[in-house]
């Protein structure tokens, strides 16, 4: 791969969890501590982590099989929140590959986003405490929006603040979630296989490159 087939973009728009940075170790052990507290001890790492990504109702509801419409759910989503957020930003960690390309496309004048489920305050917390808040222009989180992934209202909130068309804008994460986004959208994808699924999986949508890490695109 090389840098010139990112030359049509004005926009890069990334997902966080497990494209850009990892906190899946202690996303992961705040979900079975929530899980084993209301009786579901039978529930593995792998299942927890497939979840990255997905709002925390979908999650419970994917680990649990209860209903949406089920009061539990709920109650165990505000349980992981006051397990899980108070120490997100120490627990993330940003990967060293994607670190590299994020500097080389500022140098380059790429307009920089995130849209993610995550809380954009969140994200900011963990951008502080790196000291990378002036690096992206833009942060659509979970709060921002009431239709998320992968309903495109997050990534067509991002395109309007930058003020650019679809074609200029190129999305990248590592989950179906955001591929199938992508295309909800009218944009371009690039797919990075940091997360829980397979080249296979994540090259059956469209896609300009599916890349182990994002440095490989350099």
């Amino acid at each position: 791969m090389k840098t010139n087939i990112l030359q049509p973009y004005r926009a890069l728009v990334f997902d966080f969890d497990l494209t850009i940075a990892d906190a899946s170790a202690w996303i992961v052990q705040s979900f079975q501590t929530v899980l084993r507290a209301n009786g579901y001890g039978d529930v593995d790492d792998e299942a927890c982590r497939r979840t990255i990504g997905m709002t925390l109702e979908n999650a419970f509801v994917t680990l649990t099989g209860r209903s949406f419409v089920d009061e539990d759910v709920w109650r165990m989503k505000q349980e992981y929140i006051a397990v899980c957020r108070p120490k997100i930003a120490e627990h993330t960690t940003f990967y060293p590959e994607a670190l590299t390309f994020l500097h080389r496309m500022r140098e380059e004048g790429k307009r920089l986003a995130i849209v993610s489920t995550k809380m954009a305050s969140v994200i900011r917390q963990t951008l502080e405490r790196c000291d990378m808040t002036s690096w992206f222009e833009v942060i659509v989180g979970g709060e921002d929006v009431t239709q998320h992934k992968p309903d495109p209202t997050g990534l067509f909130c991002a395109m309007e603040r930058l003020g650019v068309s679809k074609e200029e804008t190129l999305y990248f994460g590592d989950n179906i979630i955001d591929a199938q986004t992508a295309v909800n959208a009218g944009v371009d994808y690039v797919g990075t296989l940091t997360g829980v699924h397979t080249r296979a999986e994540l090259e059956a949508y469209p896609h300009v490159a599916v890349v182990q890490h994002l440095e490989h695109l350099l």
